[in-house]
């Protein structure tokens, strides 16, 4: 069997947050949130978003199937004008004159390649070329392909240098509603121009019409892609930033209204043949709820988590934190007095150095709100780590530049209890009289023994559930028998 990357994350992640207790007035209530209570396959068939390009490039997105688990958001706007693009676009600014992607441009063509889940095309300005991609992708957030990736690929043709910044503008809608409040990760909700700029910017924000029983839950993402993150974000008025295509200067504690969102990179010289990509996400994402009065909450996590680098000293997998944002409002009767929040993580798990775990909000107004965000660091053992039956106990990733594995049993032990993720399965082993178990890139493990008697067990796909099957292949030196079972769960 071969589990999806997907599915073995989505394990891990349902571990994260094991209890969030709201307490107001005398009353606790505790919310097992796992971050995959709502979740469905991913299904290849199945159009979840869509998105609509002009003949000039603006583009627009909306949903087509929606959440599968809410019924209220199949095909509404996530962009103004679903499924007609007209008010979204980007600006080009080159050597202090600004373009508007499409238009003004010396040429225009739409790639051939384009369907209805990527779109591609190339405008040209002079010397300088830039290709939007438009392509509905994987969500971290969902675990399904309802997210749109908007990226451009500048280049300078040229063989002068050239200063050129890039400007992306969503003009955002959700459903009916053309002015709902942004949510702002570690922010709260932002209903007046906001500007953020270069460590200051947040990781995500999200927009909803309602926290109770929302139409649509939309998610834009400015730093998944670390590579070239943007120098500043902007949360205006769609018109007033229609008219000032560059450098809009925020009016402190003006409403939005008519919402719009921009991510701009400044300005740089590109030399001759440079190449340069932006990118920035926008789509759906999900929330676990719990609606009994006094307190309503919903809780928002990433449902996919990937692995950012790997540690060759410790040996051990690199995460980002993970960021959960809970939304409380009080849907009951009366003031809810002596409010507060407190995070119980399953044994290996800790919250940031400088958070803590308990969040007192004191009193909470009927029909009144609070928005809440920790980053809870991704600890590798997982609880896991230790030694046992005199061997040692250790989940690793497989580096890339490394084709096997070797682990032998430590301090003269002759037991090995390993696991090992690779690519985007999970195998297991636990042996004893054992001299050593080398996994390889292929799946395969061959483990080599001078001893008589031994017993080798493979767990693989740990709480995955049910997936396609694939050949694994167990190769041993007098191997008295194997097997291979689905573990209850576990990641």
């Amino acid at each position: 069997m071969k589990p999806k990357q997907k599915n073995a994350f989505k394990s891990l992640s349902a571990f994260m947050l094991s209890c969030m207790i709201i307490c107001g007035n005398t009353a606790e209530q505790c919310i097992n949130v796992n971050m995959t209570a709502n979740a469905t396959e991913n299904n290849e068939e199945i159009k979840y978003i869509g998105f609509g390009v002009s003949n000039n490039g603006k583009f627009t997105l909306g949903t087509v199937e929606g959440d599968p688990n809410n019924d209220s958001d199949n095909n509404v706007t996530l962009m103004y004008g679903y499924p007609e693009a007209n008010t979204s676009y980007t600006t080009v600014r080159i050597d202090d004159i600004d373009y508007m992607y499409g238009s003004e441009c010396s040429s225009f063509e739409i790639s051939t390649e384009s369907n209805d889940k990527t779109n591609i095309s190339t405008a040209k300005y002079g010397d300088i070329e830039v290709t939007q991609t438009i392509d509905i992708i994987m969500n971290p957030a969902t675990g399904r392909n309802d997210l749109a990736e908007i990226k451009y690929e500048v280049k300078n043709n040229g063989s002068e240098p050239h200063k050129i910044g890039t400007r992306i503008m969503l003009d955002t809608k959700l459903a009916n509603i053309d002015d709902t409040p942004f949510r702002v990760s570690g922010i709260g909700s932002v209903t007046t121009e906001t500007e953020f700029t270069g460590s200051e910017i947040p990781a995500y924000w999200q927009a909803f019409d309602y926290l109770v029983n929302p139409t649509v839950i939309a998610q834009g993402n400015f730093l998944r892609d670390k590579s070239n993150p943007p120098d500043r974000v902007q949360f205006a008025n769609w018109r007033k930033l229609n008219i000032v295509r560059w450098d809009y200067q925020i009016k402190e504690g003006e409403k939005t209204v008519d919402t719009a969102v921009t991510i701009t990179w400044n300005e740089k010289e590109f030399k001759a043949g440079m190449t340069e990509t932006y990118r920035t996400y926008y789509g759906l994402s999900d929330f676990t709820e719990d609606n009994q009065p006094p307190l309503a909450i919903s809780v928002y996590s990433d449902a996919l988590i990937t692995q950012e680098s790997f540690n060759k000293t410790t040996n051990t997998p690199e995460f980002h934190s993970l960021e959960i944002t809970a939304y409380i409002e009080n849907i009951g009767e009366s003031t809810a007095e002596n409010t507060y929040l407190k995070l119980i993580l399953p044994e290996g798990m800790s919250v940031d150095a400088n958070s803590r775990n308990l969040h007192t909000f004191q009193t909470l107004k009927r029909n009144g709100s609070i928005d809440f965000n920790q980053a809870i660091p991704i600890s590798t053992s997982s609880g896991t780590s230790g030694k046992g039956n005199g061997g040692f106990i250790e989940r690793v990733f497989l580096p890339e530049d490394q084709s096997v594995f070797t682990v032998t049993p430590e301090n003269g032990s002759t037991s090995i209890n390993q696991s090992m993720l690779i690519g985007e399965y999970l195998l297991y082993v636990k042996a004893d009289n054992l001299e050593s178990a080398i996994f390889d890139k292929k799946g395969k493990i061959f483990v080599n023994n001078s001893k008589d008697d031994y017993e080798l067990k493979l767990v693989f796909n740990e709480g995955a559930g049910n997936l396609p099957w694939q050949d694994i292949e167990v190769y041993g030196e007098k191997t008295k028998c194997s097997s291979l079972e689905i573990a209850e769960e576990g990641m």
